[in-house]
């Protein structure tokens, strides 16, 4: 399990841009026999945006980049 704090700046002239968030990653895996796993992860994902992603003239300003994903499979 872990937890990653991002943070972003950007500036562009006299234009400034900050965002931050936090993610985390948890996951487990199951020997059932010495050639065997069962394994599963869940975790989420941020990615911020540029500054040039917040001029209204570019259709901005636009939220950052998210996902979350989950896995589980056999080894």
């Amino acid at each position: 399990a872990g937890l990653r704090h991002d943070r972003f700046e950007d500036a562009s002239g006299s234009e400034r841009f900050a965002d931050d968030d936090l993610s985390w990653r948890a996951g487990a895996v199951w020997k059932l026999r010495d050639d065997v796993s069962l394994f599963a992860q869940t975790a989420t994902s941020f990615e911020p945006q540029s500054i040039a992603q917040q001029d209204l003239r570019a259709g901005g300003p636009f939220e950052p980049t998210t996902g979350r994903i989950i896995e589980a499979g056999i080894k």
